[in-house]
């Protein structure tokens, strides 16, 4: 029994599941608190700047820090910092599912899908691999894989699905804009 948990510690570890176990500091506590805010972005940069911290610690404050520059609306910020968590650590499951979130607010659907499906992947394979060490069972393990697999396909398809919609807007203004250039005699209009 005791050599499943020393497994599942290290597969999760490994699959991107690690995290400060304890805030000691004030800059931890600003940087892992929920929520967008100055407060908790300050206190991700103290975090990364301070070189005292391991790096499955700095993948996950660069993380918090990029969730942070989300809620405020800075997706560009929010993508360099997710990228950083990525360098940090490849298999963050949360930072690729997150970097995708930024991608579709940044109107770049196919990065999105790479993102998500990527964390999907990972998330699968962490989750089955929790399941079989926890429980040993193959019906747990079926359960997740299959309901994993489902959850994949749903986000590729939705994000497909915006793919496309964004795609027939951008389509549908060229055209009446086309349309105003043509009735209004005046090329300039939809260059402001």
């Amino acid at each position: 029994m005791g050599n499943r948990w020393v497994l599942l510690f290290v597969l999760m570890q490994t699959a991107g599941f690690s995290a400060a176990v304890t805030a000691q500091t004030l800059e931890q506590k600003w940087c892992f608190a929920p929520g967008p805010g100055d407060d908790r972005i300050s206190g991700c940069t103290a975090m990364i700047q301070s070189g005292r911290e391991t790096p499955p610690n700095l993948a996950e404050a660069f993380k918090d820090r990029g969730n942070a520059y989300f809620g405020n609306g800075q997706y560009d910020r929010a993508i360099d910092d997710y990228d950083q968590a990525i360098r940090l650590n490849p298999n963050f499951a949360a930072a690729f599912y997150d970097r995708g979130l930024a991608h579709v607010h940044n109107g770049r659907p196919d990065r999105a899908i790479e993102d998500f499906g990527r964390a999907t992947m990972l998330a699968f394979i962490g989750y089955v691999l929790w399941a079989f060490v926890s429980y040993g069972t193959t019906a747990v393990t079926l359960y997740f894989a299959l309901w994993l697999i489902v959850f994949s396909v749903a986000c590729v398809v939705g994000a497909r699905r915006r793919k496309k919609i964004m795609t027939d807007i951008e389509a549908d203004t060229e055209h009446r804009l086309n349309e105003a250039r043509a009735r209004t005699g005046a090329p300039w209009v939809g260059w402001l």
